[in-house]
């Protein structure tokens, strides 16, 4: 059986005892990524500050944590909205990914189509850019 040995705000440790053995499982806040296009081929990425890491900044997708009391259209949005300032009016749910074992994460990755202004209050600090195909080459 599970013993939980750490709970925080986003991860939480347990230890099973198999066979004399103990296993470790870590499960982690469930995650919505977002891709936002501005046009076929380009997206918008943040620059996200992070004031703990070196560099303390990073250019990521739209990304957080999925909240099961919304649904999947208001986590896009809530997200969006914080980190870029804008919403979407058409979305498309793209893949769920789950992992399960020693790492336990469900991710929901979305496509965000129609962008308009719409700004939540983000106390991350983050500024959007847009980012293309044509960067990776």
């Amino acid at each position: 059986m599970e013993k939980k040995v750490y709970t925080g705000n986003y991860v939480s440790v347990a230890e099973e005892k198999i066979n004399g053995h103990v296993y470790e499982k870590v499960y982690i806040g469930d995650g919505i990524i977002v891709f936002p296009f501005v046009s076929s081929d380009r997206i918008l990425m943040v620059r996200e500050k992070r004031f703990h890491e070196n560099p303390p900044y990073r250019l990521k997708t739209v990304t957080g944590f999925y909240a099961y009391d919304q649904s999947l259209e208001e986590n896009v949005n809530r997200e969006l909205q914080e980190e870029i300032g804008k919403k979407a009016t058409s979305i498309i749910q793209y893949k769920v990914s789950k992992r399960i074992g020693t790492i336990n994460q469900t991710k929901y990755f979305a496509l965000a189509y129609n962008l308009v202004e719409s700004k939540l209050d983000n106390p991350d600090s983050e500024d959007a850019t847009t980012w293309g195909q044509d960067y990776l080459y």
